[in-house]
């Protein structure tokens, strides 16, 4: 994508970036955890059935640095019931800002 002169990177938060008036989500593949913004959130849902959802600022808190990808989270993760290490399925819920 070729970005024309008028078109600047205006801001990058809550997984969007956004180009002029156009937002994109970020793609789970590509995000990392600096792209989650107020609101939005990991869901980590383990195969015993157990679900933990964290925001950045939890992520960050325990030591997960702000330029790791959310999809590598998969297989640091340890559930808290079973005790399972690598087997939790992640994902992202984005809050979409109407700014």
């Amino acid at each position: 994508m070729q970005l024309g002169a008028g078109a600047v990177l205006a801001r990058r938060s809550a997984g969007l970036v956004r180009l002029g008036q156009e937002a994109v989500v970020v793609p789970i593949y590509a995000a990392r955890v600096s792209d989650l913004g107020p609101g939005d959130f990991v869901p980590i849902v383990c195969v015993c059935g157990h679900i933990q959802r964290l925001t950045a600022a939890m992520l960050i808190t325990a030591g997960t640095a702000r330029d790791c990808k959310v999809q590598d989270l998969a297989s640091r993760t340890r559930c808290r019931e079973c005790d399972e290490k690598g087997r939790a399925v992640i994902s992202i819920r984005w809050v979409l800002s109407t700014e």
